[in-house]
């Protein structure tokens, strides 16, 4: 009979420690799905792990057992009591204070994080500018799921095809709102990311992302109609796949051809692309 989770026992928060909404503070509190992060990120006593928001420590207790070094990033101060006395405990810990969108990584060889709301998807993006091996983040399911769907699945779009370019993405298991102290509005999920070389080459990543933004703003249309300003005769060879069907290395090679023939690709609104994403954000499990 499988355990419930529900009779487990909380981790304990310190009475001294107040949830910031601004900072998107939401504590999983749930000791066997943080073992299970660690597990799925496969750490070993060789690894630099980095972890970005280690809050009241639970996870980066675990990690510090585990890992040959833990580097963990901090922005609230209010965590520094806790996390100073971790480091007394543990002599491979060390912890950054600051912005980790702004904070220059060290070099590290797995990341594992529960990564604020507001900040996951630039972060992530950040990580993939770095060499590491494997990683799981704990972050909201709908953008685990967009960033892990392959062509033809819900969600399937720009940041899919981005992230995908040099990582390899499962939603390893979901996370309840319940589980987390105080509960997010929504749900979460475990995203393992595993690195590799890159899929494809982009000539230049600008206005990929332009293209990118363009196309999948007509999704369910073939690619030689979803760029109706672009001349026919260039995209005779893309094919009658919708776009949101067509994997990411066709769609860079496409990118790739236009930029060489000096098509000018204008900017996507930030409201149109918002709008856009809430068409086709999977539905929750």
């Amino acid at each position: 009979m499988k355990p419930d989770r529900d009779l487990e026992p909380r981790l304990p928060i310190p009475r001294s420690i107040k949830p910031r909404h601004e900072h998107g503070q939401n504590f999983l509190t749930r000791g066997s799905v943080l073992a299970r992060e660690v597990e799925y990120a496969g750490v070993t006593a060789e690894d630099h792990v980095l972890e970005i928001g280690p809050g009241i420590g639970h996870l980066t207790e675990l990690l510090a057992a585990k890992a040959w070094h833990v580097t963990a990033i901090e922005l609230d101060e209010q965590f520094r009591p806790i996390l100073d006395d971790l480091r007394r405990r543990h002599d491979n810990l060390d912890v950054l204070w600051g912005d980790a969108v702004k904070l220059a990584f060290p070099a590290f060889t797995k990341v594992v994080a529960n990564l604020p709301y507001s900040v996951s998807l630039p972060l992530i993006f950040k990580l993939l500018e770095h060499e590491f091996t494997a990683g799981v983040l704990v972050i909201q399911e709908r953008l685990a799921r967009r960033l892990a769907a392959k062509p033809g699945q819900p969600g399937y779009s720009r940041i899919s095809v981005l992230a995908q370019q040099t990582a390899t993405l499962q939603v390893m298991e979901v996370v309840k709102a319940r589980d987390f102290h105080p509960p997010p509005e929504v749900d979460s999920a475990m995203l393992r990311l595993r690195r590799h070389r890159p899929r494809y080459t982009v000539t230049d990543r600008e206005f990929f992302r332009r293209f990118l933004d363009t196309v999948f703003l007509r999704r369910a249309l073939p690619l030689r109609q979803a760029l109706p300003d672009v001349p026919a005769r260039l995209l005779a060879g893309a094919g009658d796949k919708p776009v949101e069907a067509t994997a990411p290395e066709d769609l860079a090679k496409l990118a790739n051809a236009l930029h060489a023939a000096g098509i000018a690709i204008a900017e996507v609104p930030d409201e149109v692309k918002r709008k856009a994403q809430k068409l086709v954000a999977p539905p929750r499990r």
